[in-house]
């Protein structure tokens, strides 16, 4: 399961890159940077349960 949470974390990384402005980017950015590992220790006792669907709309929720 650690392999499909990295893609979708890189996946997550380039929306934030593409942002539509600076100041967006940024809060974006630090969103990410302070959600991430918060979401990363939660899902690891979750979702090795759960089939790969039910992890996209947990990472869609940032």
């Amino acid at each position: 399961g650690r392999r499909v949470r990295v893609r979708q974390g890189d996946f997550q990384a380039h929306d934030v890159a593409t942002a539509p402005t600076d100041g967006e980017a940024r809060r974006a950015t630090g969103l990410y940077m302070v959600a991430h590992p918060v979401k990363v220790s939660r899902r690891q006792s979750v979702t090795d349960d759960q089939p790969p669907l039910e992890r996209s709309p947990a990472l869609g929720g940032i």
